[in-house]
């Protein structure tokens, strides 16, 4: 007997149409990242191995006050995390859309009240996270790109070794590239506008939740005979 899946399917059967919509949801996630980085300075609000490293180092020194930031942008994003997840399936097929409309409405929060930009901005990663796993035939990550640079690195490695029978790993690059971009636009942008950019953040997500709302449908998962 077959266990019904905890995370409804993306819908993103066609590799094309998902790797796009990957790519403009890493470029979200790079641009909502450099946002908290540029609140935070040395901090992030999507790179928890990063912030865990650095909780570990301030707990030996000592640094109580810095732990308990930290801790709390862990928590956030992991709460950002388990309330995609149970989003996503509760939406159902319309997990992609309503899971980034969700996404720009978390991060209507900053430009509404300043002090809640970081637990707003790590709970909208951690839901941004949990919206996208697979385009077509290839596993992605929106925010978790230690792990894409490793499948990349791992494919880049069998193919010098004659072992690939395709370039699909070289898809993996596609999410990486989105959240440079993202997190390059945001930079100068903030370098002219400063925390004005952050209306940016939830008009983006906005419009990427609509379009993907509009092009999905098609994508819906037959039912099974």
């Amino acid at each position: 007997m077959q266990h019904p899946p905890t995370q409804p399917d993306d819908g993103l059967g066609d590799k094309r149409l998902g790797l796009l919509i990957v790519c403009c949801l890493s470029a979200l996630a790079g641009a909502v990242d450099a946002s908290g980085f540029y609140l935070l300075k040395d901090l992030y609000v999507s790179f928890m191995s990063g912030n865990t490293t650095s909780m570990a180092a301030a707990l030996a020194r000592g640094d109580m006050g810095r732990v308990g930031l930290i801790l709390g942008i862990i928590l956030a994003f992991v709460a950002g995390a388990a309330a995609g997840t149970v989003l996503g399936v509760l939406a159902g097929w319309r997990h992609v859309p309503v899971g980034i409309l969700a996404v720009a409405l978390v991060l209507l929060v900053p430009i509404a009240d300043r002090g809640w930009s970081i637990p707003a901005m790590a709970f909208a990663m951690g839901m941004l996270n949990a919206t996208v796993h697979q385009a077509g035939s290839v596993d992605v990550a929106v925010t978790y790109v230690t792990g894409t640079l490793a499948k990349f690195g791992r494919g880049l490695g069998a193919f010098l070794c004659g072992r690939s029978p395709d370039w699909s790993w070289v898809e993996q690059g596609v999410p990486w590239v989105g959240l440079v971009s993202g997190a390059a636009l945001t930079t100068l942008a903030q370098l002219r506008i400063g925390d004005r950019t952050l209306i940016a953040l939830p008009v983006a997500a906005a419009l990427i939740g609509v379009w993907s709302w509009l092009i999905l449908p098609a994508q819906r998962p037959q039912p099974r005979t």
